[in-house]
Parts: C-alpha cells; sequence; structure tokens
C-alpha cells in the first residue's frame, strides 16, 4: 500500500515578498510543510527536492518561481508526492541617496557665455541601490545617468533624479540648479584716446 500525504494546507502557487534588504525569501516556520503524511505500515519518511530535508522551515527561495516536490517514501520503497510553486516577489523600491545635493544648487554662467556647464559629478546622487539586481538611474534633464558635462541655461532648472529597480518601482528625488550672471558686462573704447583734441 503507498504513503498518503496531505498536501491540503499548500496553495498550488505559495506568493511570498522577499525579505527587506535581500533579493530572497527566508520561510520563517512550518508553512511549507504538509499538514501530514503516512503509511499503514512504521518506516515512512518525509523529503523535499529543494534542500533535501523534512522540514522547509529556514529554507531560503530566490526571486521568481520555485517548483518544490514532498516526497513520503515507506519502507519498502513506495512514493507519494505532491508539488507546490513558491513564487518570490520582490515589491521593495529602491533606494537613492541625494544628500549631497542641496535643494537649489547655485553656479555663475561661465566665462562669456550665458550657461553653465557641470565640469564633474557634483549635481549626481552621492549613490543607489536596490535589494534585487538590475536597478538603473537616470535623470529628466539630458535623460543618462550623470549630469558631468550638462549644460544648463541662467534660471532655475529643476532637475528630477529616478532610480528603477528590475520590476518598474520608482523612487526620486529633485533638486534646482540656479544659474547666475555675475559677469560684468564689456565695453571696448579702443576707439577713443584719453583726450580727444578737436578745434573750433
Amino acid at each position: 500500500e503507498a504513503p498518503t500525504i496531505n498536501c491540503s494546507n499548500l496553495d498550488a502557487v505559495e506568493t511570498r515578498s522577499t525579505d527587506p534588504g535581500v533579493c530572497t525569501f527566508t520561510m520563517p516556520g512550518t508553512g511549507f510543510n504538509p499538514a501530514g503524511f503516512g503509511d499503514n505500515c512504521p518506516g515512512a519518511t518525509l523529503s523535499n527536492d529543494y534542500n533535501g530535508m523534512s522540514t522547509l522551515m529556514g529554507a531560503t527561495f530566490p526571486k521568481g518561481s520555485t517548483l518544490v516536490t514532498w516526497t513520503v517514501t515507506d519502507a519498502e520503497g513506495h512514493p507519494t508526492s505532491c508539488s507546490f510553486t513558491v513564487e518570490v516577489e520582490d515589491n521593495e523600491a529602491p533606494t537613492i541617496n541625494c544628500s549631497n545635493l542641496d535643494a537649489v544648487e547655485t553656479r555663475s554662467t561661465d566665462p562669456g557665455v550665458c550657461t553653465f556647464t557641470m565640469p564633474g559629478t557634483g549635481f549626481n546622487p552621492a549613490g543607489f541601490g536596490d535589494n534585487c539586481p538590475g536597478a538603473t538611474l537616470s535623470n529628466d534633464y539630458n535623460g543618462m545617468s550623470t549630469l558631468m558635462g550638462a549644460t544648463f541655461p541662467k534660471g532655475s532648472t529643476l532637475v528630477t533624479w529616478t532610480v528603477t529597480d528590475a520590476e518598474g518601482h520608482p523612487t526620486s528625488c529633485s533638486f534646482t540648479v540656479e544659474v547666475e550672471d555675475n559677469e560684468a558686462p564689456t565695453i571696448n573704447c579702443s576707439n577713443l584716446d584719453a583726450v580727444e583734441t578737436r578745434s573750433t
């Protein structure tokens, strides 16, 4: 007689979110174990094909779908199985660190022009990240992952940085680039002598 296994407590797909700060889910209890198993004779054993043990408590699952099969085997080697899928989703928003950026970043126009060109990475966020790989950074001014080399006109320009993770979750921060014209105007008096003498 084949052994019995009771997996009525397990949904066909058991969905969980990744644990905070990591791209995996660790099962905290026995909720992924069968409700019970047995046989008409002593000696039946239970195991699964994910960690090879009789429990999934403490098992860590990666983001995505993992098919798990539970098998009870009696003393004569007769098996009975049931399967379910662990679906781990990343619902954690990415992070962005704009603490290096003032609410208003004020610069003067470059010499001889009415614009300011950012010479380095000082307008970039200090950092960004996500619990899972694949996060990307961009801004709405030049559409790139850096503002190095970006040219700003005189006046106020609002810039928003956005980090987007692989699941499409966004996190943003904004600041304003204020470009002031502090350059004095020029006048060319080279055509005039210090003293212009005329006769009556």
